[in-house]
């Protein structure tokens, strides 16, 4: 279960995390190694094996396997395609309702989706 803050909280919220990550000090250390990310293969050359792959601003995203912490349950993403639709219903169209508009044009970055439903249970 998430916990809601309305609007003006989460402004505080950003703010005064902003604050704490300000007043820290800066180590004195390398900055550690960015963690690879799953299901992502840098550069322009597309990756060897079975796809679907999508082609994003540095490298490739590609299907991979996740596990559920603390349990054996594993569950396979796959990379959705990004794209423009259109959401709403024009004005004429029969049976619309006045909470269907007024229809915009929507643009979805690519993302990761799993390849199955997830029960309860995992």
């Amino acid at each position: 279960m998430h916990a809601y803050f309305p609007p003006a909280c989460r402004l505080l919220l950003l703010i005064v995390t902003g604050l704490v990550g300000l007043a820290l000090p800066a180590a004195d250390t390398a900055p550690a190694a960015e963690p690879a990310t799953p299901g992502f293969v840098a550069g322009g050359a597309k990756p060897d094996g079975a796809g679907p792959f999508i082609q994003v601003e540095g490298g490739w995203m590609t299907p991979y396997e996740e596990t559920i912490p603390g349990s054996d349950a594993t569950f396979r993403m796959i990379p959705v395609p990004g794209g423009t639709f259109r959401l709403g219903s024009a004005g004429g169209e029969e049976g619309r309702t006045a909470d269907e508009g007024p229809a915009f044009e929507v643009r979805v970055e690519p993302f990761w989706m799993g390849q199955h439903e997830v029960t309860w249970a995992e």
